[in-house]
């Protein structure tokens, strides 16, 4: 997992005490995934939140046949 600064200028961790980020990055994992893999879909069970370390993933809904895309998640962004 990245570094304590690191993980401290990301926008939502920005004024968190240094002990309280040391103790989640305690309690996270890191996970890599392939390129073009399903990282979440609609309708999962929301008991986690992932944060973006590096790459980017996009983001789209399937409406039928066509899947539409929506957007892209960057480093520093936190879904699920």
């Amino acid at each position: 997992m990245s570094s304590i600064e690191d993980i401290a200028q990301i926008r939502v961790f920005r004024g968190v005490p240094r002990g309280e980020l040391r103790a989640l990055q305690q309690m996270a994992s890191t996970t890599r995934f392939p390129a073009d893999s399903v990282v979440l879909c609609e309708g999962d069970l929301a008991d986690h939140a992932l944060l973006l370390l590096s790459g980017r993933l996009r983001a789209s809904v399937r409406a039928g046949h066509r899947v539409r895309q929506l957007g892209s998640v960057r480093p520093g962004e936190v879904i699920g």
